[in-house]
């Protein structure tokens, strides 16, 4: 789930957006945690802010009994950011590109290493960015990605500028939709089974509408995106395959929806390196080395 305002979310926080009381929030995140279902939570970057834009390509692995293999592949092109496995073939990867030109070369490369000839990709929709980022903010970015729930002072202490700076900093990149958070976990200890939506509706004036009656029925949903003008995601946990299944018979058979699929959630593999590499990259070109006070910078 992204809190999107809610960087670093605090319980009162997510009460108010789920409409239930902070000490149930409190118990069930502290359920979640125990089980591994939440392992916490991770800073993600508008790809704007990058001059980069976000696409989310959906393959058929050939061979599944290679998955394994062809993930670690996968894992090493430039941009990839995200990796959804599913059980059988099925394989989500979300990443980054500059252009046109970026997007369709790394699919291309995809559909090499998994043997698909036919992908199904969309654009992620992100808010527009008109923003100028001050030389402290991409270091606070740097402590966030590295531990999005240090606290204010923890990376005031480690910039060397105040407690109230990071805290300003930090709202006003979290307000221009700069940066998000979403929550982490292992959905192979979920009590359910994780599933996967996808809808295909190609006339965008009914997909609205459609969207609206998908969410109100999948009341268990706990990612939903519904930012493409084409295609939709949702992910809902279910306690069994016909509880699943009854959902997904609702969805395909409604009126406009075309190439609806439903796929079991295996793992769900967040890429560091890349976003590393991008953020390290801003901090050198801004004249800041790795280990030099920052201070003196002022923000």
């Amino acid at each position: 789930m992204s809190f999107g305002s809610y960087l670093r979310p605090t319980y009162s926080d997510i009460a108010r957006r789920l409409g239930v009381d902070e000490e149930t929030v409190r118990i069930r995140v502290r359920q979640a945690r125990q089980a591994g279902t939440i392992l916490g939570w991770q800073l993600a970057i508008n790809p704007r802010l990058l001059g980069s834009e976000a696409t989310s390509v959906l393959l058929q692995v050939r061979n599944p009994s290679l998955k394994g293999s062809l993930i670690s592949q996968i894992k090493l092109i430039d941009g990839v950011v995200l990796i959804m496995d599913f059980y059988d073939r099925p394989l989500r990867v979300v990443f980054y590109h500059e252009s046109d030109r970026d997007r369709e070369r790394r699919i291309e490369l995809m559909k090499s290493i998994c043997g698909d000839d036919n992908p199904t990709s969309w654009q992620i929709g992100f808010a527009p960015l008109d923003v100028k980022l001050k030389r402290t903010d991409w270091h606070i970015m740097k402590e966030l990605h590295r531990d999005l729930l240090q606290s204010n002072s923890e990376i005031a202490e480690a910039l060397r500028v105040s407690a109230r700076t990071v805290k300003r900093r930090i709202s006003f990149m979290t307000e221009a939709r700069v940066i998000y958070s979403f929550a982490i976990g292992d959905v192979k200890r979920q009590s359910g089974m994780s599933f996967f939506f996808l809808l295909d509706c190609p006339d965008e004036k009914k997909k609205s509408g459609l969207d609206e009656k998908i969410i109100s029925k999948l009341e268990n949903a706990v990612f939903v995106d519904t930012r493409n003008k084409r295609y939709s995601v949702y992910v809902a946990i279910f306690h069994n395959t016909g509880e699943a299944e009854e959902a997904y018979g609702f969805i395909k058979h409604l009126e406009g929806a075309e190439r609806t699929r439903m796929y079991v959630m295996r793992e769900i593999i967040s890429v560091h390196d890349w976003f590393d590499k991008e953020i390290e990259k801003h901090v050198d070109e801004r004249g800041r080395g790795v280990g030099l006070p920052i201070g003196k910078l002022g923000s």
